[in-house]
């Protein structure tokens, strides 16, 4: 499995990256045209990302406009949606109600804590690709 973060703090990435390593392949990124990229072209390759994880604050594109285009992309190329998770310090319902909009998977607040956050990939990468993640706030994980 290819996993894609989108995290402009070093250590978050580093972090992250070391946490996801057990789901498969992690290609980190700290900016967000590039991550819409990196996702293009392995779109383009037919081996898109399976996990992506999305930081909202990050330079060039926030992870809201990389999670919208990266679903007009998935559409275009008749894609298999991937899985995509909002990981912000950002836990305001205007940006959670936005991300689901744009059909994020899962929405998890910082401050990282692995065993917080594998469970929510862990239910994001099992739930049934036909439920509607806007029914259902299960993934949507606060962080004291």
């Amino acid at each position: 499995m290819k996993v894609l973060i989108l995290e402009d703090d070093l250590v978050t990435g580093k972090l992250l990256e070391k946490i996801l390593m057990k789901y498969g392949e992690v290609t980190v990124c700290e900016d967000g045209m590039k991550a819409v990229q990196l996702y293009e072209e392995s779109a383009q390759q037919k081996n898109p990302f399976h996990l992506i994880c999305l930081d909202i604050m990050v330079p060039s594109l926030d992870g809201q406009e990389v999670l919208s285009r990266i679903r007009k992309i998935e559409r275009r190329e008749n894609l298999v949606k991937s899985k995509i998770l909002m990981i912000t310090a950002l836990g305001d319902l205007k940006n959670i109600s936005k991300s689901y909009r744009h059909k994020c998977d899962g929405y998890y607040v910082k401050p990282i804590v692995k065993e917080k956050l594998e469970n929510v990939v862990d239910r994001i990468l099992e739930k049934d690709a036909s439920q509607n993640p806007s029914e259902s706030s299960e993934n949507i994980e606060e962080t004291e």
